[in-house]
């Protein structure tokens, strides 16, 4: 949870470019314990992180010189609950200390984040994420077809045991990597298999990042009907991707169905 939460944070932050050294936030003591990095333990204490994403996510750099209590007050302005724990407050004085770091509040102050983040994609929706899913759920709805068909044609079963599932998932993973022009997998393969409610706003917040490529601001590697008979050389070593309902293709094969059938997120 905090390790893809950090992750996602900073691909806010850096728009998208993170430094290589910050790509795993976490380092190993030689006791073994994980622990953020320094650089990301300062952003966080003098709230420079926070103040890179809200500028990121409204294309606004007023937002750049915040303190704490003021991104508190601008989350609670724009109507983000701040689900904070009832023997720790959230107050600026306990986001500025590092030594330790309260990590539980600063992921509460990423949670609401995420909430920001999944509305921009659609600002005139009401609630975003059944409007998410609602998507996802056409693009689901058209890939069983397929698969059904698929499945018939072969002679096989459609029954995808729990190996397949963490397979399955770790191709659309592979395939953030390798087509799109930036990763939007922030979780790993276990983290979605074995999903448990806290990492709901995780999962909202990819298929936000999804839906951005796909249908706001489509990748390269997205193919609309009817584009591979125009340029058939341009798809050749990419996934094709089509948005909505076309889009689903073999990579994503039994992976998002297994996103969408997560309990915790019904």
């Amino acid at each position: 949870k905090q390790r893809s939460s950090v992750r996602w944070l900073l691909s806010k932050a850096y728009n998208n470019r993170v430094p290589e050294i910050l790509k795993d936030p976490f380092y190993r003591d030689h006791e073994g314990q994980d622990h953020l990095k320094p650089q990301i333990v300062v952003g966080l204490g003098n709230a420079s992180i926070y103040c890179q994403v809200l500028s990121n996510i409204y294309s606004d750099p007023n937002y750049q010189s915040l303190n704490h209590w003021s991104i508190l007050q601008t989350l609670s302005r724009k109507g983000v609950p701040l689900n904070e724990s009832s023997d720790q407050p959230l107050t600026e004085t306990v986001l500025i200390q590092t030594n330790p770091l309260r990590i539980n509040a600063h992921m509460t102050v990423i949670e609401a984040l995420m909430v920001i983040s999944g509305r921009s994609v659609a600002p005139t929706v009401q609630h975003h994420e059944a409007a998410l899913l609602n998507w996802i759920s056409h693009v689901c709805g058209a890939l069983k077809k397929r698969i059904d068909y698929e499945m018939t044609s072969n002679g096989g079963s459609g029954t995808v045991d729990e190996y397949d599932s963490i397979h399955n998932i770790l191709i659309v993973s592979n395939f953030s990597e390798r087509s799109l022009p930036y990763t939007v997998f922030h979780m790993s393969p276990e983290d979605i298999t074995y999903m448990r409610g806290s990492m709901k706003q995780n999962l909202v917040v990819l298929l936000a990042d999804l839906f951005n490529l796909f249908e706001i601001h489509p990748a390269k590697c997205v193919c609309y009907p009817g584009m591979e008979q125009q340029s058939p050389g341009k798809f050749k070593h990419v996934p094709h991707i089509t948005p909505s309902c076309y889009y689903c293709t073999k990579c994503f094969k039994n992976a998002i169905p297994r996103l969408l059938s997560t309990k915790e997120f019904h």
